[in-house]
């Protein structure tokens, strides 16, 4: 087996939950010893595991936890849960758990309380709700339990890789090495270290390398395994532990990672070897796709923007493509059940994939369905910690995706110290917690935060209030004239303890806001927005004020040159008025409808890439798509995009 096979395949196993050799510490050594009968059917049941038959196993546990006593009674059935688990069916197991309630969850010991959280949380893994898998870990484990510490940090690191954020689960099992003592259990962490880190891209890798710690020298070896020569190899290996004197990495891990380094995007690129697996949805001649939009009430515009961008982009993928069937699926004042009655429709209509809706309220209507009857795209996401149903997967402008990437920017290039700048509202409360989430997970400090009133027209007091901005009384200032040059007042002061500013807004505010930031000398603090800060067309008169501003937004509207230039250049010419308005939006059902042909590849790994003209795009195991955005930098009033974030830039997710 190869050292790539050996790593999915380890990877599988602890995923899979069914057929490693080492059981998970949530799985104890021996039931509870019984007497006569129920001595004998526990014997049973111990032999039918070693056997490997866990689903008969679990279901003599439930049948012995039936006429049991407590706490005999909830050691059954925690072991019948964890056996469940084992054998494929999360659902049993999590139901089972749930049995192991009051009174007999006040009977548990220590020991049975924490193999009840870890087995929730391998329950929420394989149903695919990392989400919840990370809240369940949330409390502190006894600090004596070093199988039960070790089992957590693995936990956390898979729930990480899952929800694709790959440094987090890196940093996790770097946590995770000091906690085991088993060589080979050493050497398999390690592997899976780098194989998080391998989807960082170098330019990731080059800004965080400067790290002494032993996560920045995992990702500094990286780095070099994939840029040198194979003659050069050892010569910058012993640079390295040089400079890393007392590094954990093991020989065998380090070798095998020069003669196969992981590399991040790789299927993004024209350059991948092999061919890609197969598409689920053919987009050939005669396949139906129903295209689920507002085509009247308040979203009109946004829904016809999508439906045109989609439409062009399936005649010009060839004049034999499939058959698209467009639905008139509004949904005026919440009117999910609507949207749900056209969702049917399409079902029956025959469908093959069904494209939208793109109201919220839709898209958490479908949430409600026992299943998703066809491939379903969905152009809106929802918050849904338990994960979303089967043939379900979530696609859109999320704001909160983009705070996150701010967050994530700002802190590759050194910033650990935030104010937050964010408007009154819904919109602003949802990016504070976005940014503020992901800034902490990473090791950031948010500072402080102030609001603003997004329709007032003079924002000096917040700004003062964000900067704890202060003038020196004019009667001080006075004896300045007396008091030596080292010694005099300054005329104002504001805060020293922040090395940045995040900033939500859209155009009109950020053009006040940024030079109201400067005039009360905060010019010299780095500025980061999301792509709302931008118009999404030149403007340089208007946006000089934004001068120094570092923004992302999607490829669609900074580069000029993308691969979808001509169909871009169609519906300006088809619609100028309609394609200034809504060009993110016609990026997003150009993308939506490239998507159906490559939803199965990015299912297969975390690692795989789409280059779409939203962003670069990938899947994770709730079946949201996420977007990578390209950076920029408002000088004089133009976003300049500098050459080194061509590529995916700085991709932490």
């Amino acid at each position: 087996m190869s050292v790539t096979q050996h790593i999915f395949f380890a990877a599988a196993c602890a995923l899979a939950l069914t057929g490693c050799a080492q059981l998970p510490y949530s799985v104890p050594a021996k039931p509870a010893p019984q007497q006569g009968q129920a001595a004998v059917d526990a014997r049973q049941a111990e032999a039918l595991e070693r056997q490997g038959d866990f689903t008969r196993a679990a279901q003599e546990y439930a049948r012995l936890a039936e006429s049991a006593a407590p706490p005999v009674r909830a050691e059954y059935q925690l072991r019948a849960a964890a056996l469940w688990l084992r054998g494929g069916a999360p659902d049993r197991a999590q139901a089972m758990l749930a049995a192991v309630s009051v009174p007999a969850l006040d009977t548990l010991n220590a020991a049975q309380v924490t193999r009840k959280r870890l087995l929730e949380a391998r329950i929420a893994l394989a149903q695919r709700a990392p989400q919840q898998a990370l809240k369940v870990l949330q409390a502190p484990l006894p600090a004596h339990d070093v199988a039960a510490q070790a089992e957590a940090e693995l936990l956390r690191a898979e729930a990480f890789d899952m929800m694709g954020n790959y440094l987090d689960a890196a940093r996790e099992r770097v946590l995770r090495e000091p906690l085991l003592s088993d060589g080979i259990a050493i050497e398999d962490n390690q592997r899976a270290i780098l194989r998080s880190l391998g989807a960082l891209s170098d330019h990731a890798l080059q800004e965080l390398r400067t790290s002494t710690d032993a996560l920045g020298g995992w990702m500094e070896l990286l780095f070099i395994a994939r840029n040198v020569s194979a003659a050069d190899a050892p010569r910058q290996i012993g640079d390295w532990r040089q400079r890393y004197t007392g590094h954990p990495a093991r020989e065998p891990v380090v070798a095998a990672l020069f003669a196969n380094p992981p590399r991040a995007s790789a299927a993004a690129t024209t350059a991948q070897a092999g061919p890609a697996p197969a598409a689920p949805f053919d987009l050939a001649q005669g396949k139906r796709i129903a295209l689920l939009l507002p085509l009247s009430g308040t979203l009109a515009g946004a829904g016809g923007a999508l439906r045109d961008a989609f439409l062009s982009a399936a005649h010009a993928d060839s004049a034999g493509g499939p058959q698209v069937r467009v639905y008139d699926a509004a949904a005026e004042q919440g009117d999910a059940a609507g949207v749900l009655a056209v969702y049917q429709q399409a079902v029956r209509d025959g469908a093959q994939f069904i494209v939208g809706p793109l109201h919220k309220e839709g898209v958490k209507a479908l949430f409600s369905l026992a299943s998703v009857p066809v491939p379903t795209l969905a152009l809106n996401s929802v918050d849904n910690a338990g994960g979303a149903p089967a043939n379900l997967y979530q696609f859109g402008l999320s704001p909160e995706d983009e705070a996150r990437q701010a967050a994530e920017r700002a802190w590759l290039e050194g910033k650990r110290q935030a104010l937050l700048l964010i408007p009154q509202g819904e919109w602003g409360e949802r990016m504070h917690h976005a940014f503020s989430a992901r800034f902490r997970e990473l090791g950031g400090t948010v500072t402080d935060s102030q609001s603003y009133a997004p329709g007032a027209t003079d924002f000096r007091e917040p700004v003062q209030r964000l900067l704890q901005y202060k003038e020196t009384p004019k009667e001080l200032l006075a004896q300045n004239s007396k008091l030596p040059r080292e010694k005099r007042l300054p005329k104002a002061t504001r805060r020293e303890d922040v090395d940045m500013i995040f900033l939500a807004a859209q155009p009109a505010a950020a053009r006040q806001l940024r030079p109201l930031l400067q005039f009360y000398h905060a010019d010299n603090v780095p500025v980061y927005a999301t792509s709302h800060v931008y118009g999404a067309r030149p403007e340089p008169d208007k946006d000089e004020d934004l001068d120094g501003i570092v923004f992302g937004d999607m490829p669609w509207v900074l580069l000029e040159t993308t691969g979808q230039q001509s169909l871009r250049a169609a519906l300006l010419d088809q619609a100028p008025a309609a394609f200034a308005q809504y060009t993110r939006l016609h990026a997003l059902g150009v993308d939506a409808y490239h998507l159906l042909a490559e939803l199965e590849r990015l299912r297969q790994s975390p690692d795989e890439r789409f280059a779409g003209e939203s962003g670069t795009l990938s899947l994770d195991g709730a079946g949201r798509i996420h977007r990578r955005l390209v950076w920029a930098r408002f000088v004089r009033g133009e976003a300049v995009v500098p050459e080194a974030a061509l590529p995916a830039a700085g991709t932490l997710r």
